[in-house]
């Protein structure tokens, strides 16, 4: 409360001051009533504040739990990664030896297609050799049959020349006998 006291109003003037109180009290409620609303609207914004600050501990406490869950699924999941890159490592072995096991039965399927395409060419060749033989065969049969009938024909002419040189030869002793006989009976010999 001020000391001051506050001057009587002359009749001339009472009515511009109760104008002027009855402005100041509107404001003033209207005053409080903005600060009542402002309380209202402030104590909504902290309800609000705290739901939502209780609501990002759920979300931290719901996120840290995540975040645990994942490094333990990590953790759960590393030595299954190990195993995973250990049969990786084994497959891409195991591949390697399929590779080289493949590829010899590959050249080893070649060498068999090689042998067959000779072994077939060889036999595709077989009927032109087999005439060819043949044919040699029959010309072996032929020259031996020739040469059986001129060799049968030298053998003839070979007893008929024994024959005649027998013949010739008997012939000579005959005479040489003959002529000696008459030149041991010719008279005169002395014996």
């Amino acid at each position: 409360m001020s000391n001051t006291s506050t001057p009587q109003a002359s009749p001339a003037v009472a009515g511009p001051v109760s104008v002027l109180e009855a402005t100041r009290d509107a404001a003033i409620a209207d005053a409080e009533l903005e600060f009542e609303k402002a309380k209202v609207d402030h104590d909504k914004a902290l309800a609000t504040l705290e739901q939502n600050v209780e609501g990002a501990q759920k979300t931290l406490t719901a996120a840290k739990a995540a975040v645990d869950s994942a490094k333990q699924a990590l953790d759960n999941a590393a030595p299954k990664l190990d195993a995973a890159t250990k049969d990786d490592a084994q497959a891409q072995k195991d591949v390697i030896e399929a590779q080289k096991v493949l590829d010899a039965a590959t050249a080893k399927a070649a060498k068999k297609k090689k042998n067959l395409e000779d072994a077939q060419a060889l036999f595709d060749g077989a009927p032109a050799a087999l005439q060819a033989a043949k044919q040699a065969l029959r010309d072996a049969e032929g020259a031996a049959t020739i040469a059986a009938s001129q060799a049968n024909a030298d053998r003839k002419k070979a007893d008929i020349n024994l024959a005649t040189a027998y013949d010739a030869k008997e012939d000579a002793l005959a005479q040489a006998k003959t002529d000696y006989d008459k030149a041991v009976d010719r008279p005169g010999r002395s014996t």
